[in-house]
């Protein structure tokens, strides 16, 4: 069976996409989901929907784990929140991946974003 899995392994348009606004927990999200076997996840943000739109489809999918068909595919940009033209984008992409959205108090967020701004390298 275990080979049989391997032989379907492909990259695919992600099921799932976690959005929201830096410093909400998205990564903390994607580190947890991806616990669970059958989750697999884009290693790092794809900013596809942002930044490379222009570099297509093709390039999108080239930034997705292997996956076979009953693994689910996950991808993370937390700046697809704010993101303008993400929504109609996607859609026209895709009208069955499902999103996930991650808010936290205005306030406490941006104070976070600040200290993490101010303590970068």
């Amino acid at each position: 069976l275990s080979s049989l899995n391997e032989v379907n392994l492909k990259r695919r348009f992600p099921d799932v996409i976690i959005i929201g606004v830096r410093k909400c927990g998205t990564t903390a999200l994607k580190q947890f989901l991806t616990t669970h076997p059958l989750i697999k996840a884009a290693r790092d943000e794809v900013y596809f929907f942002d930044k490379y739109f222009e570099r297509g489809l093709r390039w999108y999918i080239s930034r997705m784990p292997m996956t076979n068909e009953n693994e689910v595919t996950l991808e993370k940009t937390a700046s697809y929140f704010v993101t303008s033209t993400m929504p109609k984008n996607l859609y026209n992409l895709s009208r069955n991946v499902k999103l996930i959205l991650i808010v936290r108090h205005p306030i406490t967020r941006t104070v976070s974003d600040y200290l993490h701004y101010i303590h970068r390298p």
